[in-house]
């Protein structure tokens, strides 16, 4: 500025974009023109700054092991951010005002997590630019523990567990499976009862599998005899030929036990004495007979 001595005025303070005047310094400025004045006037001014928020997540994934299958919903968590922007340079400090805090692998049946827990994160500030802020992603993986299975068989006819067929499963969590039946020489499967089972290994599984047999029988024939002889009385003399009537017989054996029953298919008809002149019989006749069904020997 020039001007004479003891001239006054009043100097307005230029402030360019992105500056603010200093803490004291006036927008306007008194001044005297005085010869030899080597103070002149000096003008502060400061970087504004602009202040603005921005947010970040931390999402933590759950998943089994060694997949992208989640076995359960996410936690997302966020940090509030100040920005404050230096209006001349550009530059950013962006200042976190809350925290990520330490989160628990939530509880899934059948499963163990690893880690046990996401730790807690306090972000420190950071200088430069607000597209540094960035979102991150944790994974929790879930091992699936171990199960057993318990195979019980049944033996319907005597209604006794076989505990020498028991079996037991071995497996993890949501393996699944197909169990083939063991059918003992002599059994064989109960009506229902598959020849394989499907199973899946299941958490705190106390109903296990169970198999029902029956015993297998086999069927087959035999025949016995009624012979009716007619001797002289008091000897062993025939006096006519002898009688021979058969009676057929089904045989069902049990295979496991070997026990049998025999139901016969027909029977002994009534046999009148032949007559035989000059002499008299006794009995005059022999009776029908109808055996009863035979769970012993059979005798002719």
């Amino acid at each position: 500025m020039t001007g004479k001595t003891d001239e006054t005025g009043t100097y307005t303070v230029v402030v360019p974009t992105g500056y603010v005047l200093s803490n004291d310094q006036p927008a306007t400025v008194a001044y005297t023109f005085e010869p030899g004045n080597a103070d002149d006037i000096t003008v502060h001014l400061t970087h504004g700054v602009t202040h603005s928020t921005a947010t970040t997540t931390r999402t933590i994934n759950y998943y089994l092991d060694g997949t992208t299958t989640p076995v359960h919903d996410a936690t997302t968590q966020t940090v509030n951010w100040n920005v404050s922007t230096d209006n001349v340079t550009g530059d950013q400090v962006m200042t976190a005002q809350t925290s990520y805090a330490t989160v628990a692998a939530p509880s899934v049946t059948g499963y163990t997590a690893t880690p046990a827990s996401v730790a807690a994160s306090y972000p420190d500030a950071i200088h430069g630019s607000v597209d540094q802020l960035a979102d991150s992603t944790t994974t929790v993986y879930y091992q699936a523990d171990p199960q057993t299975i318990n195979v019980a068989y049944v033996d319907d006819v005597t209604k006794q567990s076989l505990t020498d067929l028991a079996d037991t499963l071995q497996g993890k969590t949501d393996e699944t499976g197909t169990y083939t039946v063991v059918v003992p020489t002599g059994y064989e499967l109960s009506n229902g009862q598959t020849a394989e089972v499907d199973y899946t290994f299941e958490p705190g599984d106390t109903d296990g599998i169970t198999v029902h047999l029956t015993h297998g029988v086999t069927h087959s024939t035999a025949t016995t005899t009624r012979t009716i002889n007619y001797y002289l009385d008091g000897t062993t003399t025939p006096v006519h030929d002898a009688t021979t009537q058969t009676v057929n017989w089904n045989v069902s054996t049990d295979d496991v036990t070997g026990d049998q029953v025999m139901t016969p298919q027909t029977s002994y008809a009534a046999v009148t004495a032949p007559s035989v002149t000059g002499y008299t019989a006794t009995p005059a006749s022999i009776d029908a007979n109808y055996p009863g069904a035979a769970q012993a020997q059979l005798i002719n």
